[in-house]
């Protein structure tokens, strides 16, 4: 089913704001299931904003960056990695504590980029860590940036002169947490690093190049909403500048996961609400056009629980969207991929799993309209969790699937696509490295194996 939320919006929920405006920020979800990161319900009146706290160039007063090695190990590689030419490999990095890879981008010259979070350097909360991989895997620098409360990091893009990440911290900003978007050279000093937020729960997850060096941003806002957290869609340009902002969102919590850049610069947003006409969660899209205006939005769903985590435009320019289903209550969530319309039309649903939770968490679209498709998978496989790719067809046919992983839990979270057709799954694992949790990188060729 699909339903259009909002036609009726107030205009005080749904706000443009050209220049540099206001001071934002995002917050991650509390009500979606365990395996989602979660935080405190808030319900703050509607603030003004102010104006962002530009702190360009280098890392913001109350920040600094931590020495700390992580100890790198590789678990198995096969094949010379060159240019058109397949390589694989297993890598794991970190420390005795928690070290999780939320993020990779494939870099034009084959290079890697990977960001997350880290507690393993000594800091009594997390911090944001910034790694660069050569093809082969091998570590070429890393930089850990935070303060003195949790500072953590979540998606990365390249732009030109280097990269940007996103995420979001409890060390400096406005509020309780704000958006947090950095950038930095190609071999890895801050060039800019600024906090964007108003006084409540601001953060950002999902990051999206522009064909200008600017990036769009999408998350959720706890301090400009009327009611709870809204979907939260913002523009940075290539100096740090806030540009322009939409909030939108209704009488319950609406948040935003992922975010994909259009041909032409118009961004399309992909995430929940809990304020659509029928109770439940469902998964739900909005197109934004460059200028910032909304310019359509729809939801999926199956009535009780729906949430999209990843959305990638194909080549016949319609939307693969991943995330996962519950039908009803004391159902475990499924695998959920779904084909979208160029105009958020629904063409069709597919919903894979077993009798376990096995979840959708991110996609990459290939040639004639195909996708892949990162989960976990805890129904079938070697450990409690592993990783699982799956391949579809634009008419939503499987092509193949693999599971990967070890006897414990091995979460993916992102996924890249290589420059000789392959693929790079980031995540964490706690099957091997050095401590509890270590980051998880894994080169696979175009099929999804080890070969």
């Amino acid at each position: 089913m699909q339903h259009a939320f909002y036609s009726n919006l107030a205009i005080t929920k749904l706000r443009l704001w050209m220049g540099l405006g206001a001071l934002l920020s995002m917050v991650w979800a509390t009500s979606l299931i365990a395996a989602i990161p979660q935080s405190e319900e808030s319900v703050p009146e509607t603030k003004n904003r102010n104006t962002p706290d530009l702190l360009p160039p280098r890392i913001p007063r109350g920040m600094t960056e931590a020495k700390y090695e992580f100890q790198w190990s590789t678990h198995r590689a096969l094949g010379k990695c060159s240019d058109g030419v397949d390589c694989t490999w297993e890598q794991t990095f970190g420390g005795p504590l928690e070290d999780k890879v939320h993020g990779v981008v494939s870099l034009a010259d084959g290079d890697f980029v990977v960001t997350g979070h880290t507690r393993s350097h000594g800091g009594r909360s997390y911090d944001g860590f910034i790694a660069r991989l050569a093809p082969d895997g091998t570590r070429r620098w890393h930089k850990i940036l935070g303060g003195a409360d949790a500072d953590l990091l979540y998606g990365v893009v390249e732009v030109p002169g280097g990269f940007v990440v996103a995420g979001h911290t409890k060390s400096v900003g406005a509020g309780d947490s704000d958006a947090w978007v950095t950038k930095v050279s190609a071999d890895g000093e801050v060039m800019w690093s600024n906090a964007y937020g108003g006084e409540g729960k601001d953060r950002a997850r999902g990051l999206a190049a522009l064909s200008d060096g600017s990036i769009a941003a999408a998350g959720f806002s706890s301090s400009s909403g009327a009611q709870g957290r809204d979907f939260w869609v913002f523009k940075v340009d290539a100096t740090g500048r806030l540009v322009w902002e939409q909030i939108i969102g209704g009488a319950k919590n609406d948040e935003a996961f992922a975010i994909e850049a259009l041909r032409n610069d118009d961004v399309v947003v992909a995430g929940y609400s809990n304020s659509g006409p029928v109770a439940g969660h469902a998964q739900w899209i909005a197109k934004f056009v460059s200028d910032g205006n909304l310019e359509w939005q729809n939801s999926y769903g199956n009535g009780w629980f729906s949430v999209a985590t990843a959305i990638a435009q194909t080549t016949d320019n319609r939307f693969c969207i991943v995330g996962l289903d519950q039908r009803q209550a004391g159902e475990r969530a499924n695998l959920s991929f779904r084909h979208v319309g160029a105009g958020g039309e629904l063409i069709d649903t597919r919903v894979i799993g077993g009798p376990r939770r096995d979840s959708g968490w991110g996609v990459t679209a290939g040639d004639q309209g195909a996708c892949t498709v990162l989960g976990s998978n805890q129904s079938a496989g070697a450990g409690s969790s592993d990783g699982w790719l799956l391949q579809f067809t634009n008419n939503s046919d499987i092509v193949w699937e693999r599971t990967f992983g070890e006897k414990l839990w091995d979460k993916p979270t992102a996924i890249a696509r290589t420059l000789s057709g392959g693929y790079v799954v980031a995540g964490y694992t706690t099957s091997k490295g050095a401590g509890y949790e270590d980051a998880w990188l894994v080169r696979l060729n175009a099929n999804g194996k080890f070969e």
